[in-house]
């Protein structure tokens, strides 16, 4: 602000144009190297000068002058090293972010405006045939998949179903089914309409009542809990009291173990992951068309398409984040710590490559700073590609596979142990950060996150334990508990959760302990807390957290996790100050303000974005039920768990008394 008021000077005779220039540098303190970042205001003619040749020679003249010399030494880092410099005042709004973004708001808001214009007109058109036809045909619109059923002599006419199936992904149309349907139907008209609000509103707030429903509030719990551990973690670069912060997070207090166990926030997300791809797959046993009984093919079929289902559930947002972060965020933020050519950390995206990985989804393997926290998401996607042998498994071979994932979480918990001792991870990133060894070397923290923090290996045991939750579920056990055995399940998920949660000093045989098996413990809780709440026996805790209240804010979980992090850039590297916290409140406060702004984003997000993909795709290429007759027989046992146990005698007296006219004789004769 300083270098731009000299800039806009005209008291004086001349008022020449003035560079904030950083100077990025690497300083040695021992054997350790610490990045940072000095900032000068110099004139233009200084500025294109160092433009040219960003590793001037002067530089450590002008160190020396500034009085730092004496106290530590300075080296020219490997990347980055040496002056950049960029415009400030007027002449820095030209960059065009600004547009760039009104411009892009502009085109999905006529998107939807269109869509929802043109659902309407269709939806007013359906009732009135409906009303013409008084039920003798179905005219859909985008957001209705029909008003009345449709009547057909073709070969291989099917029904709406009664109920939505639990996935698109095992529902598809086959290739000639697909190919007249986008014949009958104008591509480019379902396309339009598709982004109607009516139909994603509708999507959003829809009913969902085959779900796991205590998942919801876990979810939305999982998302805030990332954000307190984030607002923390990127505060740690940009504070000038880091001490009195980690005598704070050593002390004690609930508000420190929330900030150190935040890791867990991202099991959590896995853990509800494996649960409902695992649920969402037996349900369909139950109420579907027989997958049991497929062929080898038809299951290789689907699993293909399930894995391409998920890459279009989330390939839309992932692609607008990573372009909007490339192309645009970084010219949106000024300050003394904003290079608006490089960005800040989290956002030092400058080619295509740099978002290439997360794109394609191995970006935990290929760690940097452009976009690091999708990380996430490439690991779940990883796990879902191989996580179907698992659920074939338990469909042919339940106890063998059952007992394969319990060795197989066993040999993840050796895995991590190796790790630990392989590659001297003692802690977190919060922690390494906070060492007293200044700062650690770029490589430790890279094998802590190759190796052990976002490795498939290393995290993949919630995953598999919520598949194993969910499929157990899904069918509810009629069974009650006696008191002391549901006393018991009680006290075991407190205690496996709160010995997740607790962190333990560091530096101790218990700490390390913790590190190794926190996460199976952390899940291990959640399946019996997820279990012991599906089966009836928390009916306060189910109320609570599987509401219909905070259905809509779990379906914007995604968004939230995706895009919080630039908010929170935003907020911390364009103030003028570094941050003061005197207290673990500032960075939960800090939490609740991205968490707000997150939602109102995501939510942008989802009905211009997020779901027009999935309704296009359900419009399009969504298999429908076949027709009753068709079905393949079940047993009734497959049915029990999921109806009230109602006698013969009460169906019947049931039936006869809604006067079926010509059958009731012969109803109550049987």
């Amino acid at each position: 602000d300083e270098c731009a008021a000299l800039g806009s000077d005209t008291t004086g005779p001349v008022s020449p144009a003035y560079d904030y220039c950083r100077a990025h540098l690497s300083i040695y303190v021992g054997n350790q190297s610490i990045p940072a970042v000095a900032g000068v205001c110099l004139p233009r003619d200084c500025g294109d000068y160092l433009r040219r040749n960003p590793r001037f020679s002067g530089l450590p003249a002008w160190l020396e002058a500034s009085g730092w010399a004496g106290r530590v030494h300075f080296a020219a880092g490997p990347t980055g090293a040496g002056w950049r410099c960029a415009a400030v005042g007027t002449e820095a709004e030209e960059r065009g972010g600004g547009e760039a973004v009104i411009a892009f708001v502009v085109l999905l808001a006529t998107l939807v405006v269109c869509g929802s214009a043109l659902d309407r007109w269709r939806r007013r058109q359906v009732y009135e045939d409906y009303d013409k036809l008084s039920g003798e045909g179905s005219v859909r619109s985008c957001s209705t998949l029909s008003l009345a059923s449709t009547r057909s002599t073709m070969s291989g006419a099917s029904s709406q179903t009664d109920f939505p199936p639990p996935s698109i992904a095992l529902t598809y149309r086959d290739g000639g089914e697909i190919r007249k349907n986008l014949a009958r139907r104008g591509a480019f008209i379902e396309a339009l309409c598709s982004f109607s609000l009516h139909a994603s509103l509708a999507h959003l707030f829809r009913n969902a009542e085959k779900d796991i429903k205590c998942l919801h509030a876990l979810r939305i719990l999982a998302a805030v809990w990332v954000i307190v551990g984030h607002s923390c973690l990127f505060s740690l670069f940009y504070i000038d009291n880091a001490r009195v912060l980690k005598e704070s997070l050593s002390t004690p207090t609930i508000a420190s173990y929330f900030l150190l166990a935040s890791p867990l926030a991202v099991d959590t997300f896995l853990f509800i992951s494996g649960a409902v791809m695992s649920f969402t797959y037996r349900k369909r046993l139950i109420f579907g068309l027989g997958l049991s009984e497929a062929t080898i093919a038809s299951r290789v079929t689907r699993w293909i398409l399930f894995v391409v289902h998920r890459i279009c559930r989330v390939y839309p947002t992932i692609l607008l984040v990573s372009l909007f972060t490339l192309l645009v965020f970084n010219s949106l933020g000024d300050g003394p710590m904003w290079d608006p050519e490089i960005g800040v950390f989290g956002t030092n995206c400058t080619t295509l490559g740099d978002v290439a990985p997360h794109l394609l989804f191995f970006g935990n393997f290929a760690p940097s700073f452009c976009l690091p926290w999708l990380w996430h998401l490439s690991l779940d996607m990883q796990i879902q590609f191989f996580c179907p042998l698992l659920l074939i498994g338990l469909t042919y071979a339940p106890i063998r596979a059952k007992i394969f994932a319990a060795v197989l979480t066993v040999l993840i918990v050796v895995y991590r142990v190796v790790s630990v001792h392989a590659f001297g991870i003692h802690g977190d990133v919060i922690d390494a950060l906070l060492a007293e060894s200044a700062f650690p070397q770029s490589e430790q923290l890279e094998n802590m996150f190759v190796w052990f923090y976002g490795n498939p290996l290393s995290r993949a045991a919630p995953f598999l334990i919520g598949a194993l939750t969910g499929w157990q579920v899904c069918v509810r056990s009629e069974r009650s508990l006696s008191l002391q055995l549901s006393i018991g399940l009680k006290l075991t998920t407190a205690v496996l959760l709160l010995a997740a949660f607790i962190t333990p000093r560091a530096d101790s045989f218990y700490h390390t302990a913790h590190l190794i098996g926190a996460p199976t413990a952390w899940s291990a809780g959640l399946a019996l807390l997820v279990w012991l709440c599906e089966s009836g026996h928390c009916p306060s805790l189910q109320a609570l957290l599987g509401s219909h209240r905070v259905l809509p804010l779990s379906r914007l979980a995604f968004g939230i996790y995706v895009t919080h992090e630039q908010l929170l850039l935003l907020l911390i590297f364009t103030a003028r100050r570094p941050a003061t916290p005197t207290s673990l409140s500032y960075f939960l406060l800090l939490a609740v303000t991205t968490f707000t702004l997150s939602l109102i984003v995501s939510f942008l997000l989802a009905v211009s974005i997020e779901i027009p993909p999935l309704t296009l795709e359900k419009r399009l290429f969504k298999k429908l039920k076949r027709p009753r007759e068709r079905r393949p027989k079940r047993t009734i046992e497959e049915f029990a768990p999921l109806a009230p146990a109602v006698s013969p005698q009460d169906k019947a007296a049931l039936w006869v008394s809604a006067d079926h006219g010509e059958h009731a004789k012969w109803a109550k004769c049987k």
